[in-house]
């Protein structure tokens, strides 16, 4: 017969004398993880969050706007009501909203579209907010255009300035 060798059949110790001895149950391991990653990504995100809140509302004035890839157009503020002109005259009216003092949405008046005449993926679209204009800051004359419910987005970027009377 064999002889039975005691350091080879040892069973592994138990959670509690794991506890006892200093070390950490795995569940504790994933729980202090998961805190400190919850931590720096919200440090991120305030920290990006409050350093684009540096901007401030456009005052009452005309403004060029100039996105790229699209054309040029003129932007007339006067309290809550805008114009926008185009290079051919055209002109649209509406009312500015001000989501943040850096985001801004322009209202434009026109007759409400028929949601029921809209094909799938325009009702995806229409799913995204309305399209907004995001201040990059005070001393920046940059601008990036999104949507008020995918921020995240963007669809165009360009330059606002005022222009002097």
């Amino acid at each position: 017969m064999t002889a039975y060798n005691n350091e080879l059949c040892t069973m592994p110790r138990d959670t509690a004398d794991e506890t006892k001895s200093g070390l950490m149950k795995p569940r504790q391991i994933i729980k202090q993880r998961t805190i400190f990653l919850l931590t720096f990504l919200m440090t991120i995100f305030l920290s990006i969050t409050l350093r684009g809140q540096e901007c401030e509302k456009l005052e009452n004035g005309k403004y060029k706007i100039k996105p790229k890839g699209f054309a040029d157009y003129e932007l007339q503020i006067d309290n809550d009501d805008f114009i926008t002109t185009a290079k051919d005259g055209k002109q649209n009216k509406g009312k500015i909203i001000w989501t943040s003092t850096c985001v801004f949405v322009l209202n434009y008046e026109k007759q409400k579209e028929q949601t029921d005449s809209l094909d799938f993926f325009q009702k995806i679209h229409k799913g995204w907010g309305q399209q907004c204009f995001d201040l990059a800051g005070a001393k920046s004359n940059k601008f990036r255009q999104t949507w008020t419910g995918n921020l995240h987005v963007t669809s165009s970027e360009g330059r606002i300035a005022r222009v002097k009377n």
